[in-house]
């Protein structure tokens, strides 16, 4: 399982401290994720709203008073593990394993396992 952040702080720009509950931490920059992307997440491109970011102790991750967030495990690897990372969207996609809902994740650092479950794969993604 991936770890659940626990304190953020807003640094400049588009960029925040981020740590998590395993004691890791590092920096992130969303501006690549925010500016230009439209929808929900175009009143995060005005930086005063953006500081307003705070933590959802209930889910682990971040998010805006728009209700805007990102996934927790995916702002872990960018966080914290970006050579393994993939971008936002195709990091995270929805698929249904043994327990239920869970996620799909693409194959990083050319591991051949699930990186939560640790169950060996044979495709493109690992499933949880």
């Amino acid at each position: 399982m991936f770890p659940k952040i626990l304190k953020l702080t807003y640094l400049d720009g588009y960029r925040l401290q981020l740590t998590f509950q395993n004691g890791e931490s590092g920096e992130l920059d969303l501006h690549d994720d925010i500016v230009g992307a439209g929808g929900v997440f175009a009143p995060l491109e005005d930086l005063d709203y953006f500081a307003q970011v705070q933590v959802n102790h209930e889910t682990g991750t971040i998010v805006w008073p728009n209700g805007v967030d990102f996934d927790p495990i995916v702002l872990y690897l960018e966080t914290v593990h970006p050579s393994e990372a993939k971008t936002f969207t195709d990091l995270v996609l929805e698929c249904t394993s043994r327990q239920g809902t869970s996620y799909l994740y693409p194959k990083m650092a050319n591991t051949s396992c699930c990186r939560c479950c640790r169950l060996k794969v044979d495709s493109e993604y690992d499933f949880c």
